[in-house]
Parts: structure tokens; sequence; C-alpha cells
């Protein structure tokens, strides 16, 4: 999935530091939370895509809705 690639091409502190400033407050050991969900293939919410999309775009590795998709040929593709 390239959302966990780019979040951790930019590191979590990065990816905090633009979320925390849309969404004040937000702890870092959340980001390292949403990276574990999508690792674990358990996924994350629309409105934290939407977070993390806005807190990327002026990075060099903004996230898009594209990159929250599995990887082809990803076992989540081969039981649909």
């Amino acid at each position: 999935m390239k959302a966990i690639e780019k979040i951790e091409a930019l590191t979590i502190k990065v990816v905090h530091a633009e979320a925390e400033a849309l969404r004040p407050g937000l702890a870092v050991e959340t980001v390292y939370r949403w990276r574990a969900a999508l690792k674990g293939g358990r996924g994350v919410a629309d409105a934290i895509k939407q977070l993390l999309i806005a807190a990327t775009r002026e990075t060099a590795q903004p996230i898009h809705w594209g990159d929250f998709e599995p990887p082809a040929g990803s076992a989540r593709d081969e039981a649909a």
C-alpha cells in the first residue's frame, strides 16, 4: 500500500506535525496506530484518510486516495 510507504518515507514525526496542525492535540502515538492499522490490513476510517491526505498535501510524499488501495495481487484482491 503506497500510503504506508509514503508515511514511512516522510517519517511519523513529519506526518504527525502536519496532521496536528489540522487537528490540534493529536498524539504522535495516534499516527503510529494509524500506520499499524494500515500495515495490519485493518484500514482506517475515511475521515482519517482525509486528514492524512490533507496533512501530506504540501510534502515531498503527498498521499492520495488511491494510495490506500491494497497492492495488486494481495490477499484482499484474490478474495474478491
